[in-house]
């Protein structure tokens, strides 16, 4: 795609192990990669020198305009006093001003303010189908210390079209707490 984009999803959705994956590919093929939580983003200090943490400015500013570098900008919707338009806006400034940098930015899907889809493209993390998590908890039930005839309880399988819910629980399964189970033989 081109320009910006931006990752949306439900809470616990897999949007930062996303862009965190994404980022070290980008730096195991050598390029140029910054990551800043917005969480930690200040108003009050120049976005690039937030990104290259103790890199001269002027070097930083040479391998944005590189056109070889990754800059991702995680969870929008955690902006300093909640300013999700603000946080928007200094990325689109951030885009105008090294162009060649390619950028991902991560935020809650209900969180992203409408004028920002005529600014950034837009991926959306859907949630997992009722089957992928039947798969999934079978899958871990098998690899774990499980009873041998046991049952997932339906509102687990609810809870679990959540990507983060649903490797939570095959943890659980796998270390054989059986708890989240209805066992249907001794």
């Amino acid at each position: 795609c081109r320009g910006p984009l931006v990752v949306t999803g439900d809470p616990g959705s897999g949007k930062t192990t996303l862009l965190e994956s994404f980022a070290l590919r980008c730096i195991g093929a050598g390029h140029p990669t910054f990551f800043l939580r917005m969480g930690l983003w200040s108003k009050t200090r120049d976005i690039v020198r937030q990104l290259g943490g103790r890199l001269p400015a002027e070097g930083m500013r040479d391998l944005l305009d590189s056109g070889n570098s990754w800059v991702f900008f995680d969870a929008l919707d955690e902006a300093e006093g909640q300013a999700i338009d603000e946080a928007f806006r200094i990325v689109r400034e951030f885009v105008e001003t090294y162009p060649a940098s390619r950028i991902i930015a991560s935020c809650r899907g209900a969180q992203v303010p409408a004028w920002v889809a005529n600014q950034f493209s837009a991926a959306r993390i859907m949630p997992l189908s009722c089957g992928q998590v039947t798969e999934g908890l079978q899958d871990a039930m098998k690899g774990g210390k499980v009873p041998v005839r046991a049952e997932v309880v339906s509102e687990l399988r609810d809870l679990c079209t959540n990507p983060l819910m649903l490797s939570m629980t095959q943890e659980l399964l796998l270390s054989g707490d059986s708890l989240v189970l209805n066992v249907t033989s001794p």
